[in-house]
């Protein structure tokens, strides 16, 4: 269902009624009661204590076994209280016991009884005042009703005035002593909020042992309302008040408050109802009117600065004006405005996201979206013309596991089907499908009757599809002996395809599931977190970053040194090539500008450079410049200048270029190549021309190469693949060394793989030594290591055996010693546990009839 959209903008004064209407609506039914209460509690508990000389009353708690007492007690007590000038005295019970001459002095004197009410259960709704006791007969007491405070949801901050008892209407016991206190009736009949701030330290209280014992002081009594009562949690349950907390207070210490808040005349107000929906409504249209005028992050900031000013003014409204208006309502106010203000932000940004996203999804979908290889219809055709363009296979098949069975059935297959297989039942519990199961790799099926016989000669093999230790499935195929002779480590290639096809199919289920769960109804309308949009924003993201990786990682390996800089000279691309020339040379290419680096290299003026930079932009010319800087031993370089054009998709306005390119190229082209081959013809011109020696190479694709710099070459590129192990080189060789026949990239790479194999073993911070010496017909090479080691034996099974191995250096090895015995050279190896490895490889050397050997420089 899409979502209802609000344009506040349009709709200010609807918006706001609607959250004025809610607010209030929530206010009547008293939702807010409970957090304005504890909000009020909070508020409370922040004040200063007063001091105790601001207090009214004195506090008498008596034990409740001096109830049964008598004129000892209460007698005794009411003397020494007229005598210490108390004010008034307030007893919150009828003393049974007492003899009428208490009562009569207690009419002489200011003394406010409680009574109490009786309910009969027998009769519903029938209340009564406790009788006064037959001693205060035909005596005029004044008196209050004794009542249980008024209970808010287990607290208790209000005090009742007015009670009704049957027909009648009686004064609350602390509203008649108040009353009294005061000289003057009370003008209030509706229960009041007791005044508890300041009142963090309590009232002051004595215990009756301590009245009776002469131990009442006259700035404690004098002047004072005197309540007296019992005080017992054992028989009385305490209450929760809004100093309290967690801790219970006596009735009578309650009673107390409620009574000091009476005669002091300083109990809280509450904010009448008419003004707290006036205040909303001022908050709700307000923030609306602001919301047109601010962004949403002043919006904010605004916000918290009101919510904090508010309830600062609220607390120093209860402390010093004794006026309590209600916090919640008002923050919920607050909130809702806030909240649909943001939420209308955020849904015009999410619309206009959501726009670009999908428009920006399709565009990169038509241009760097390839259709998904999971989703693809020839999913299973592309990964089997792929192996068989790889393998050149007679025929394949592809069968995975029936889910919930230990079955088999077809996938794909090539040239064949599944009714081609000779065991029917396709259990992969059985042979041959458990042989290799328990094998974990590639197994040759002998005797070639897997698969029904073919016309053309054939070796079969059934390959396991495990992955995360569960068998998917099985890959089977015929392969030409001869064909298969000539892949190299042919064993290794097949078990490592398979690893790969069984990883192909175990992602591919689980695509499939995934598009079932997304697919299903359940996912499509109770995920309340999918985000279509943002999904395919994402997936086209993950492929233009994966896109643009590969293109910089193209560029970062690219054998000729490139530098892109923007039309404004600052560097956007450099390759490792080009850092590594420049870091040679001592040059900072971050911090040098096109035109600084160009100044620098070729040793020209600024003038001449910035005309040459003036055709490359404007007329866009192609300039190769010579280079006058000294970048690197043995190396002679050419910088070649070129624009970068835009390409025939213009870009939108606000992103197009001034010009119409991109940026500039700077290439600097090693000419030492160049150098090289023109060398080598004109040897081979000059050996022609004097009849080569009887002198032959049986492998195709060797040359008379300078093994001595491929050597050097793939040395410095060993050291930097080695840099986190700090390995080096030393290379020890004559001057000048006859070329030797061999294939100059090949060589290269072998030598390359020699020397990572060496510093995978070697130690931590150690020199890999090489020696060039020439010997007879051959030019040697010799390797040594200082490292960890093995038996020499195990080396040599290692380079030179078929057997399987999962070492890439050692099947890299391997590949590089066949190149070397193609060329009719030999190599040896050696090394001892603890010492080391050493390797010696010999080349043939290219010489002239006459016996002089064709030497580069």
């Amino acid at each position: 269902m899409p979502a209802i959209k609000i344009n506040i903008r349009r709709n200010a004064l609807v918006v706001g009624a609607l959250i004025t209407l809610v607010t209030c609506l929530l206010m009547v039914l008293g939702v807010f009661r409970i957090p304005d209460g504890l909000a009020y509690n909070f508020f409370v508990r922040l004040s200063p204590a007063s001091k105790p000389s601001d207090c009214n009353i004195l506090i008498i708690k008596a034990g409740f076994e001096r109830m049964e007492s008598g004129d000892d007690v209460w007698l005794t007590l009411l003397r020494e209280l007229r005598r210490q000038e108390a004010r008034q005295i307030v007893f919150t019970f009828l003393p049974a016991r007492a003899s009428r001459q208490f009562y009569e002095e207690a009419v002489k004197s200011n003394v406010i009884f409680g009574r109490r009410i009786h309910e009969d259960a027998s009769i519903t709704e029938s209340r009564t005042l406790e009788p006064f006791p037959s001693a205060a007969a035909n005596l005029t007491l004044h008196f209050g009703v004794v009542a249980d405070p008024i209970d808010e949801f287990g607290m208790h901050r209000h005090q009742q005035m007015n009670i009704t008892v049957g027909d009648s209407v009686y004064p609350s016991l602390e509203a008649a002593a108040a009353a009294s206190y005061r000289g003057i009736p009370s003008r209030t009949t509706a229960p009041v909020l007791i005044n508890f701030i300041g009142k963090s330290g309590g009232l002051p209280h004595v215990s009756l042992e301590r009245a009776l014992g002469e131990g009442l002081i006259p700035e404690l009594v004098k002047g004072k309302s005197v309540i007296i009562g019992f005080s017992d949690l054992a028989h009385e349950p305490g209450l929760h008040t809004p100093l309290s907390g967690k801790r219970e207070v006596p009735l009578i210490e309650y009673r107390a408050h409620a009574l000091d808040t009476l005669i002091a005349n300083k109990a809280i107000s509450e904010t009448p109802l008419i003004i707290q929906m006036f205040f909303i409504a001022l908050i709700v249209f307000a923030g609306l009117l602001l919301q047109t005028l601010l962004e949403i992050r002043f919006l904010t900031w605004l916000t918290f600065a009101a919510v904090t000013v508010y309830l600062g003014a609220c607390w120093l409204l209860l402390q010093f004006g004794r006026v309590w208006f209600p916090v919640t309502e008002s923050m919920v106010a607050f909130s809702l405005t806030f909240l649909l203000i943001f939420r209308q932000r955020v849904l015009l940004a999410e619309e206009a996201v959501d726009n670009m996203l999908l428009s920006l999804s399709a565009r990169l979908k038509q241009r760097v979206m390839p259709e998904s290889f999971y989703s693809s219809q020839e999913y299973w055709a592309q990964v089997i013309t792929m192996v068989n363009q790889t393998l050149n296979l007679t025929r394949a098949i592809f069968l995975e596991k029936v889910p919930g069975d230990h079955r088999l059935r077809e996938v794909k297959a090539l040239h064949c089907s599944i009714t081609d297989i000779s065991e029917l039942r396709r259990d992969y519990n059985r042979t041959p499908y458990s042989t290799a199961i328990a094998g974990g790799g590639p197994i040759r099926l002998e005797h070639a009757n897997y698969l029904i016989k073919s016309e053309v000669p054939e070796d079969q093999y059934l390959v396991p599809l495990i992955f995360g230790g569960q068998p998917l499935g099985f890959w089977a195929f015929g392969i030409d002996p001869d064909t298969a002779a000539k892949i190299p480590h042919f064993k290794e290639t097949i078990r490592d395809f398979g690893k790969q096809i069984s990883e192909l199919l175990f992602r591919r289920q689980e695509w499939q599931s995934e598009q079932l769960r997304k697919n299903s109804f359940a996912g499509n309308y109770l995920d309340l977190s999918r985000d279509i949009p943002h999904e395919e924003m994402r997936k086209s993201l993950d492929l233009f970053e994966r896109r643009v990786n590969t293109l910089e990682t193209v560029f970062a390996e690219l054998g000729t040194a490139t530098i892109l800089y923007d039309l404004f000279g600052r560097v956007l691309l450099v390759n490792r090539r080009m850092l590594e020339i420049t870091k040679d040379a001592g040059l900072t290419t971050y911090e040098m500008t096109a035109l600084d680096l160009v100044v620098t290299l070729c040793g020209l003026s600024t003038e001449e450079i910035r005309e040459h930079f003036h055709n490359v932009l404007i007329e866009h010319a192609e300039i190769t410049l010579s280079t006058s800087r000294h970048l690197n031993s043995g190396a002679n370089y050419i910088l070649r200048i070129r624009p970068l054009l835009e390409s025939d998709q213009k870009l939108p306005a606000e992103n197009a270029s001034l010009f119409s390119i991109y940026g500039i190229l700077l290439e600097l082209v090693d000419l030492r190549e160049i150098t090289r081959h023109e060398q080598i013809k004109d040897q081979l011109t000059g050996g022609l021309s004097l009849r080569l020696e009887d002198q032959s190479i049986s492998c195709r694709g060797a040359y008379p190469v300078d093994g001595t710099q491929l050597l050097r070459d793939a040395a410095a590129l060993a050291e930097r693949k080695l840099l986190q192990r700090r390995i080096t080189t030393s290379i020890v060789a004559p001057g000048a060394m006859p070329s030797v026949w061999a294939s100059p990239r090949t060589l290269e790479v072998a030598f390359l793989s020699l020397i990572l194999m060496l510093g995978n073993d070697a130690v931590l911070n150690s020199v890999i030594s090489i020696e060039v010496v020439e010997e007879k017909e051959f030019v040697a090479y010799r390797f040594a290591s200082t490292g960890f080691g093995m038996p020499t034996d195990v080396l040599n099974r290692n380079l030179f055996s078929d057997e399987l191995t999962d070492s890439v250096q050692h099947r890299r090895a391997r590949t590089a010693i066949r190149h070397i015995q193609q060329w009719q050279g030999t190599i040896k190896a050696s090394s001892e546990i603890g010492e080391g490895t050493s390797i010696a490889i010999r080349l043939k050397k290219f010489t002239l009839r006459a016996g002089i050997p064709i030497r580069q420089s």
